[in-house]
């Protein structure tokens, strides 16, 4: 209910200002699918649900950003629908990790997660001090790449935090740099080999059939490589 009544409310905003700017036809062509993601936003109660409104709004971004190039004199009306999708696909980004949240406090881990997006090691280093010392039995770090889960190791290193007796780090991507640290870093590897052959494949598919208006996603399935880290 709070997010249909979010969206009932950037809804209206969102029609005012097209109309004032565009009229009421430029609104209806490129005002409408902006409007469509934040509904089915709005609607969404589930991860799957935001990743199908998210791909609604990338495949809408697409073909505006096609139509910059075979549309000049509408150009303006096409950059404010570009900016709104591209803001409807962050808020579908901010809504999953939400849904996320909600599984965790389901099962009483709210309080003991949180996330960080730093500019500085310095800047990491303080707020591992701050989250990992807190009450509650903070022991894991999951970053979001390896190089960022090294940089995570050192700043442990620095506030004397032992891994992973005292706290574990796991990394994405699987570098070969992680498997050689002491310790090995634990880390999700994705199925690099095929991740490009479906992308020359589904190229080749879009080639063929520039009209199709089918959301291109696949999931394929990623390793968790267990080393010392964690």
């Amino acid at each position: 209910m709070k997010d249909e009544q979010k969206f009932e409310g950037l809804k209206a905003q969102l029609v005012a200002e097209n109309e004032k700017t565009h009229g009421k036809e430029a609104r209806t062509r490129y005002g409408d699918a902006p409007l469509e993601a934040y509904a089915r936003l709005a609607r969404a109660k589930d991860k799957a649900a935001v990743n199908a409104a998210s791909g609604y709004a990338r495949r809408r971004l697409a073909q505006f950003r096609t139509a910059l190039h075979t549309d000049s004199d509408n150009a303006a009306r096409i950059k404010a629908a570009i900016n709104q999708l591209q803001k409807a696909i962050n808020r579908g980004e901010k809504k999953k990790r939400e849904l996320d949240r909600e599984k965790l406090a389901e099962r009483g881990l709210a309080e003991r997660t949180g996330s960080v997006a730093y500019e500085s090691d310095r800047q990491l280093t303080h707020f591992l001090e701050t989250w990992l010392r807190r009450p509650g039995g903070r022991t894991a770090v999951f970053a979001g790449n390896d190089i960022f889960a090294l940089r995570t190791l050192s700043a442990l290193r620095m506030l004397e935090v032992s891994v992973p007796r005292q706290a574990g780090v796991i990394g994405f991507d699987d570098t070969s740099t992680g498997r050689y640290l002491r310790p090995a870093l634990s880390s999700v590897s994705q199925p690099i080999a095929a991740m490009a052959g479906e992308a020359v494949s589904r190229l080749l598919w879009r080639i063929d059939h520039p009209r199709a208006e089918e959301i291109l996603d696949l999931a394929l399935p990623a390793e968790l490589v267990v080393r010392e880290s964690a």
